[in-house]
């Protein structure tokens, strides 16, 4: 997870833009380094998640620490040139430096995201050295079967578990459960009374941290997650970011 960089600029010098225009709806970020060659605490930039809105997309988004320069990473899939949900977490691959981040549809549900084209999924997208310009077809879906990926980690730097919450229990907006309109039809309520069996929760979701082990090829790159499993369910509210 981030932690704290020797004679980095404070937070609030950061100009406005910074967040009005360029990293728009800011959420998980990451110590931008490449394993094997730096070290986490020396790095210079921090790679941050953009949730976007609905006049900018969404992405990955590079913020020189030093210069306060920001470029851009990621802001499309090679999904018919998709533009993602609203990105949460982030996290790079301590073996083989691949970006990893969630993507699940709270943007849209909250009302500042169009409508989905993509899933609730777990994406993996290899860069390559800093300069090289954006390449979309790079990007992978490893994994799918959530209904709102959220935070994400590695167990340690030997990259061969990787932690994902779901946090489907928290919807992102009102909606009616599949429980709740049957009681509708059941008691023949008015509809005025529609409003009241809205509610952002969905008591039987997920609110749970799965654990997956890496699978790797003969040059160490990520080619999938096998043996999903529970490791944790919450048994109030729900896991969050879990750096």
């Amino acid at each position: 997870g981030l932690k704290a960089l020797p004679s980095a600029r404070p937070p609030e010098r950061l100009p406005r833009k910074t967040w009005a225009e360029d990293i728009v709806m800011s959420n998980g970020a990451f110590l931008d380094y490449v394993p094997g060659k730096e070290c986490p605490t020396t790095a210079r930039s921090v790679l941050i998640v953009s949730q976007g809105n609905l006049n900018k997309s969404s992405g990955i988004y590079r913020l020189h620490l030093d210069t306060l320069a920001v470029d851009v990473v990621l802001n499309e899939s090679g999904w018919d040139s998709s533009q993602f949900n609203s990105p949460n977490d982030i996290v790079i691959d301590p073996v083989s430096g691949a970006i990893l981040f969630t993507d699940p549809m709270y943007g849209f549900w909250q009302k500042f995201r169009p409508e989905p084209r993509l899933g609730n999924y777990l994406w993996m997208y290899n860069p390559g050295a800093e300069n090289e310009p954006m390449q979309p077809e790079k990007t992978r879906l490893l994994s799918d079967g959530f209904q709102r990926p959220n935070g994400l980690a590695f167990a340690s730097d030997a990259g061969d578990l990787l932690y994902v919450t779901d946090t489907g229990y928290f919807r992102g907006g009102d909606f009616i459960s599949k429980y709740k309109l049957a009681e509708y039809k059941n008691r023949r309520h008015n509809t005025s009374d529609l409003a009241r069996l809205t509610s952002d929760i969905q008591p039987e979701a997920p609110r749970t941290v799965y654990a997956f082990d890496v699978e790797r090829n003969a040059h160490r790159e990520i080619v999938g997650l096998v043996n999903r499993r529970v490791l944790f369910v919450a048994e109030a509210g729900g896991p969050d970011g879990i750096k």
